[in-house]
């Protein structure tokens, strides 16, 4: 009787630590995926200017500015990324007021591949002139959604990814109006 009440215990012990074994990996998983957790990939929208990718950046934003004149709001975008689809309000609201105020411009870089990001941005009112399909890998757009103000000169003086929310709309809104 002792030996198949130990196995029994012991059959338990292995299934509860089974259990928790896989809550502690959905958990994980379900944080990478779907939490708002700090991180470049996950959210967190710091403007930085040491970005190797800058010159890329710039060379981009310089090839997209055409006649445009003045600041440039270059935004990286894939219409299979969340993030993306979260900010649409937020790239909207630029597209209004870059149309209303005139201070700056802004254009859009969809990935190659992505042949729906056109159908998805014109839903948002984003028109086809201001959406260009490009490399991402040749520009060195590693993480999205991606929004970069380019000054006139082709630098880029602010650079933002991840999801762009609340405050930092504010942040993106102030620093294309405090470049003169």
């Amino acid at each position: 009787m002792g030996t198949i009440r130990w196995r029994s215990v012991l059959e338990v012990m292995t299934n509860l630590a089974i259990v928790a074994f896989l809550s502690y990996y959905f958990c994980l998983m379900w944080n990478t995926h779907h939490a708002r957790a700090a991180g470049p990939l996950a959210g967190n929208a710091e403007p930085t200017g040491n970005l190797s990718n800058t010159a890329n950046l710039s060379h981009l934003g310089m090839q997209l500015r055409g006649n445009a004149e003045g600041r440039l709001l270059l935004v990286a975008m894939s219409p299979t990324c969340i993030y993306c689809r979260e900010d649409l309000p937020v790239f909207k609201h630029l597209v209004e007021m870059s149309r209303r105020d005139g201070e700056f411009g802004v254009v859009f870089a969809t990935p190659k591949e992505a042949p729906d990001a056109m159908e998805l941005l014109s839903q948002n009112a984003v028109g086809p002139s201001l959406v260009h399909r490009v490399s991402f890998t040749q520009y060195g757009i590693h993480r999205v959604p991606l929004v970069a103000v380019v000054e006139p000169s082709g630098a880029i003086s602010h650079v933002w990814t991840g999801l762009i929310n609340g405050q930092k709309e504010q942040d993106i809104i102030r620093a294309v109006s405090t470049l003169r």
